[in-house]
């Protein structure tokens, strides 16, 4: 079994997130894609509550039988540090291979991170494509480099737009965008 692991802080949860999830899936062979919003993230701050986040999240997932979703990082409570977390996920699946993705754009800054050499000893990094940035090498590790669809959508874009009070309808799945509207989120 393989299963990739697609931490962040969802906040929002877009369709960027689906597309790019179910393209690596496929390329990479993975049985399952397992979503881990963080609880308290080390560089984010103005983060939707865990809760919302979450439900989002699993509201966005729930049709598909190759995505999951993990509260791991709320359960261990504290700072979400990428190591912990995923050495907890290895000991849950001790037989199955698991692939942690990230974008280029956090793999340039992977030497910034909590023990980051220590994330190679748990899953097979995955590093994905991002518009307007290069690969680099992290010492001698060799992550696997992936081209996926190209979507230029980000959270930080549909929160400004959306105190900006413009359509955020097309960018998000249907069910989190009624949520948004429903619960008034991300206005000022």
């Amino acid at each position: 079994m393989k299963f990739g692991i697609f931490g962040g802080s969802f906040n929002p949860v877009h369709l960027g997130h689906l597309l790019v999830s179910e393209d690596i899936r496929e390329k990479l062979k993975l049985d399952k894609i397992i979503f881990v919003p963080s609880f308290n993230p080390p560089h984010k701050k103005n983060l939707l509550p865990f809760h919302q986040r979450y439900k989002m999240l699993k509201m966005a997932i729930e049709n598909n039988r190759h995505l999951a979703i993990s509260d791991i990082e709320k359960r261990r409570c504290g700072k979400s540090f990428t190591v912990d977390t995923l050495r907890e996920l290895k000991k849950s699946y001790p037989r199955v291979q698991l692939y942690f993705v990230m974008g280029i754009d956090q793999y340039i800054e992977l030497a910034t991170w909590k023990e980051p050499e220590k994330l190679f000893r748990y899953a097979r990094i995955v590093v994905i494509s991002r518009p307007g940035f290069r690969a680099q090498k992290f010492k001698d590790q060799r992550p696997i480099f992936l081209d996926v669809i190209k979507i230029d959508i980000a959270s930080a874009q549909i929160r400004k737009r959306i105190r900006q009070n413009l359509s955020v309808r097309y960018m998000l799945p249907e069910s989190v965008w009624h949520y948004i509207i429903k619960n008034k989120l991300y206005q000022p």
